[in-house]
């Protein structure tokens, strides 16, 4: 097994809550000094902290104060609903928001989470149930979302915009885009996004979609099992992939398309129906790239012997055979999924991918790639840090 040491996954935000002389807690709940948290906004100042006793609130939130703490008493417990923009965050510089459900209901097109030149962190959050975006990021904000589970919306579960720079961190993004097609995360009009460590799993368009001179820079992200492309990149956007896994995908691993551009180093892409498909191959620049079993590819190959194929030395490793066992099960899983999802399924997909990734991280190991290997580690340990792999790797 792999004989590394193990970077800790952390990561400094300067969110910019100032502790001031006045800062106050104010508390939200049944019997408490506010009843709605729209009330103790309203009266909130910079550096106040929100605290909000579980339960459901049926409420429309509209923030537009910076250096605030907004704190539920966590995201199973503490539920914000509304048939309107559920939370709508305008025109600040700072501030968090942690630890709720927020769930959109009813028909009209909304996102669930609406910030408009916005630089909040979102951390440790449900966001479901929107008929358009789980998170609409827009208008030259810089927000970091942080270990959100972004589930089960019809439009991209992060929808990135209109000059926006955003910062996704160890989120699951999964299940997105329900009968529209829609990506996992989408970035577009000269916007800018930052992905590393994110699971983005099972959307129903492509995994992450960049387009209209979008930018984005992928690295350490598991990207498995969407109905359209792993990573699309279309009209004149440009996208750098470094160690991301692009795994049974429903069409092509990597898709760049339209005077598009990318690198690609150190990425595994196998078992899509094509791994790299490119009407602009003098954009393409890939090196350290494993490319395997994508149906349509000759030999599973991607853009040259020299850099996109098995190596002799990978094929001779001892857990070669483990690897594609593993991608056996996890394709059955996939599909189980697809008919009937369980939560038992759900685990069992965490786990074959996490093992996957320990045999990434000692393959790429294996090749001298030493920093592509210290990536996949990190990203096996962040798909499931409680199991006994990752424990076990971190010991």
């Amino acid at each position: 097994m792999l004989k590394m040491k193990i970077f800790v996954l952390t990561l400094c935000f300067m969110v910019c809550v100032v502790a001031v002389a006045s800062a106050r807690t104010l508390n939200v709940g049944e019997g408490m000094t506010f009843q709605t948290i729209q009330s103790a906004i309203d009266v909130a100042q910079a550096g106040d902290v929100i605290e909000v006793a579980a339960g459901v609130y049926q409420e429309s939130l509209f923030i537009k104060k910076s250096q605030l703490q907004i704190n539920g008493a966590g995201a199973e417990q503490t539920i914000i609903e509304s048939n309107s923009i559920v939370i709508r965050f305008s025109d600040i510089d700072s501030g968090r928001f942690s630890g709720f459900t927020v769930r959109a209901t009813g028909e009209a097109m909304r996102p669930a989470v609406l910030m408009s030149n916005a630089s909040a962190l979102l951390s440790a959050n449900i966001i479901t149930g929107a008929t358009t975006a789980g998170v609409d990021v827009l208008n030259s904000g810089n927000p970091t979302l942080l270990n959100n589970r972004i589930i089960n919306n019809h439009g991209p579960g992060v929808l990135v915009q209109r000059k926006a720079n955003v910062v996704l961190f160890s989120n699951d993004i999964e299940q997105n885009g329900l009968g529209s097609q829609r990506a996992g995360v989408e970035v577009r009009g000269s916007a800018t996004a930052m992905l590393r460590y994110n699971r983005i799993w099972l959307n129903d368009g492509s995994g992450v979609f960049v387009h209209q001179a979008g930018e984005a820079q992928l690295i350490g992200n598991s990207i498995i099992g969407n109905s359209l492309h792993g990573v699309s990149v279309n009209t004149a956007a440009q996208v750098d992939l470094v160690s991301n896994s692009i795994v049974l995908n429903a069409q092509v691993g990597v898709r760049v398309k339209n005077n598009a551009s990318a690198t690609l180093n150190g990425n595994v892409i196998s078992k899509n129906e094509v791994g790299l498909l490119t009407d602009t191959q003098l954009k393409i620049s890939a090196t350290d790239n494993i490319f395997f079993q994508n149906h349509k590819d000759s030999l599973g190959r991607g853009l040259s012997l020299e850099d996109a194929n098995l190596s002799n030395t990978v094929l001779l490793h001892p857990q070669i055979a483990s690897l594609f066992g593993l991608l056996f099960q996890l394709n059955d899983t996939i599909q189980s999924l697809a008919e009937t999802p369980s939560a038992n399924s759900h685990s069992e997909m965490v786990d074959y991918s996490q093992r996957l990734e320990f045999i990434y991280a000692d393959l790429f190991l294996t090749e001298g790639l030493e920093s592509i290997a210290q990536t996949r580690l990190n990203l096996a340990v962040s798909l499931a840090p409680e199991s006994v792999l990752a424990q076990q790797a971190q010991s």
